[in-house]
């Protein structure tokens, strides 16, 4: 069964310049269901493939995994008003869903202040998990959707992640993988590593293709920011 990416990029590399990331990563397949913007326009919404399968079926559980709140939480708010899903949430930066989370829909809303990244510290403050530590908690062995903005650390979980189920024959536990790659020099304050090479960061991505990952649907941000970087490094880009 085909799984699902759907990126979103923002911040150019240098290694990258003058291409974008989707020259060497464009989708190849299609969602065969219907595909649709979930959320707010702008960064806190998501694609979705099939989001009207998930309204139809009413009895099977749906499982929700979101990596970095911040200050939106309406793509989270309209899957819990359209789906019988429920969503367990996470972010080490904030206390709590944002405002945008209808009230009535907290008990089917779990939020938990802790990081992702590529290893599990519980004795760190906030705590740090992996995603599969992070599963084995939560007593899932699936997830249908998983919603990933982490600022960068979504190389060190992912990376890891699919470390976890390095059998040949095993394909990763996700539905679809809804993910903002941040391509961007390392800072030294990051916690994390980083694709710095273009080899570094195909091997990345084909990674999860071995893993059954195939990209259906890209969202690049290259609106102009000629302060910062000088050339149009940013576009909003639909199907």
């Amino acid at each position: 069964m085909l799984k699902y990416i759907f990126c979103y990029f923002s911040f150019p590399q240098d290694y990258l310049w003058p291409y974008n990331p989707f020259d060497f990563i464009h989708p190849a397949f299609n969602c065969p269901f219907d595909l649709e913007r979930v959320g707010s326009i702008g960064d806190g919404g998501k694609w979705v493939c099939g989001m009207t399968k998930y309204e139809l079926n009413k009895k099977r559980p749906c499982v929700v995994y979101s990596f970095g709140v911040s200050q939106d939480s309406e793509f989270e708010n309209a899957i819990l008003s359209r789906t019988n899903c429920e969503i367990w949430g996470y972010d080490f930066s904030v206390n709590g869903w944002a405002s945008q989370l209808n009230k009535s829909y907290v008990d089917r809303a779990h939020f938990k202040k802790i990081g992702i990244g590529n290893t599990t510290d519980k004795l760190r403050s906030p705590p740090f998990y992996t995603l599969k530590d992070l599963m084995k908690e939560n007593k899932h062995d699936y997830i249908d959707i998983m919603k990933m903005d982490i600022e960068g650390s979504e190389f060190d979980s992912l990376s890891a992640f699919v470390g976890e189920f390095s059998s040949p024959d095993v394909e990763l536990p996700i539905g679809q993988l809804l993910v903002e790659i941040h391509i961007r020099q390392a800072e030294p304050q990051d916690p994390f590593e980083m694709p710095q090479t273009l080899p570094a960061w195909l091997e990345f991505w084909e990674a999860m293709e071995m893993k059954g990952m195939r990209e259906v649907f890209i969202e690049p941000n290259l609106y102009g920011n000629k302060l910062r970087y000088g050339y149009p490094a940013f576009a909003e880009v639909s199907p």
